[in-house]
């Protein structure tokens, strides 16, 4: 086996950290350590223009002093240049990534931090004219330990080859269509290929609707209609990231103040109506106490006492100390089963109903539960109706207040 089978052994054996329009990179061992490389297509190799192309890029890009700008050295075997050596670290492309924990998109802020590094590193390699053209996701690296954006090698310094299909082919789908014609990329192709790459980015859940709006525009045939520049995609993006969270608020105090008037209605039934009799014309009385006549002796009547009026102070105290640890008894018990009510309440489902009639509807239940609960504690703790209300309208009213602010983030 000659040198060159053994590096093609060994490459099947690594682990391909990416694929790129010029070729995989792999982990390989030089000089006893391993390196992460780039072994170049050999029909690029072939290609007459390719090799001044590299040395171009080679000396433009140490002018990109941005951390996402991964450094490389071109590895040469006579005058061709047949690898890249990448600067020592741990990188992993966006598709391995995700492919192997496809969960990190559900991380918080994690979509919307990679997509501001990436318009940034798109706006400052723009402000030099240099277009990366390619952000599919098996170009676009991360590093492994924090997850920020790392780009390679930038597609326009490769747009002198007439056949652009031989360096963009394999990832046509991530690349605006303008590249494969006549016309020379700019900025709105690189505008072109994010939009796809943020589309990927959702190819395993629902894409909320203001990343929905922007991938529309950004990804539109036509440049023209695109964004003009990675700053405006980005303005735009938390433009409509401000103004959907704003509706959910809105959405989520709306729901809020239903479950609380719900509960209240359910709490305070409608009092029915009573026909009052009018009462006796009163007879006057001074006669019959001149006569002698007294209500105690003659009837057995006593005045009604109240019922702490011959209580003594300490036993005052121990009656209002009981009372206290039955309303925080009701209340933390309340709290906890409400909160688990409330967790059926405040679900995807229930969010998407845009009217009161088809909240209410959807959680009639919902509000039944919470008023017998509120019934079953408050004779449980010996509190009066009134009481138990109060303090569950208290309960319920921090609970949405939660709910509701978790909503928002």
């Amino acid at each position: 086996m000659n040198y060159e089978e053994l590096i093609e052994t060994r490459d099947a054996k690594t682990q391909k950290i990416a694929r790129t329009p010029l070729g995989n990179v792999y982990k390989q061992l030089i000089d006893k350590k391993y390196t992460n490389v780039v072994k170049i297509r050999q029909e690029l190799i072939d290609n007459i223009l390719f090799g001044g192309d590299i040395d171009y890029e080679y000396s433009r890009d140490q002018s990109v002093t941005d951390e996402f700008q991964l450094r490389f050295t071109p590895l040469k075997k006579g005058k061709d240049t047949i690898g890249l050596k990448l600067e020592s670290g741990n990188f992993v492309s966006f598709e391995n990534l995700l492919s192997d924990s496809p969960s990190i998109v559900a991380r918080k802020n994690f979509i919307q931090d990679t997509v501001e590094q990436l318009l940034d590193a798109a706006e400052t390699l723009h402000k030099q004219e240099i277009y990366h053209i390619c952000y599919a996701p098996s170009n676009v690296m991360a590093n492994r330990g924090n997850h920020e954006v790392r780009l390679l090698t930038h597609g326009s310094f490769y747009t002198n080859i007439k056949n652009r299909q031989l360096v963009f082919g394999e990832f046509e789908d991530f690349v605006a269509p303008e590249v494969f014609g006549e016309g020379e990329p700019d900025a709105r192709s690189d505008i072109y290929s994010i939009g796809k790459f943020i589309e990927y980015l959702f190819s395993s859940s629902s894409v909320p609707m203001e990343y929905k709006n922007v991938i529309a525009k950004a990804t539109s045939e036509d440049p023209s209609k695109r964004y003009q520049s990675a700053i405006d995609m980005k303005k735009d993006l938390q433009k409509k990231g401000q103004l959907f969270k704003g509706l959910w608020i809105f959405l989520g105090l709306a729901l809020a103040a239903l479950i609380i008037f719900g509960v209240y209605m359910e709490l305070n039934p409608e009092p029915e109506e009573v026909e009052f009799v009018k009462p006796a014309p009163k007879k006057a009385t001074d006669q019959l106490i001149e006569d002698g006549f007294d209500p105690e002796d003659d009837l057995g009547i006593t005045a009604e006492e109240d019922s702490t009026a011959n209580m003594t102070e300490e036993e005052r105290a121990k009656l209002a100390e009981e009372e206290k640890k039955n309303e925080e008894n009701f209340r933390r018990r309340y709290a906890a089963k409400a909160a688990h009510i409330l967790n059926k309440v405040y679900n995807k489902e229930n969010m998407d109903s845009r009217d009161a009639k088809t909240f209410m509807e959807k959680n009639g239940d919902s509000f039944d539960e919470l008023s017998r609960l509120q019934t079953e504690l408050g004779r449980e703790n010996n509190l009066t109706n009134s009481k138990s209300q109060r303090i569950a309208a208290e309960v319920l009213e921090g609970l949405t207040q939660q709910k509701t602010s978790e909503m928002g983030e």
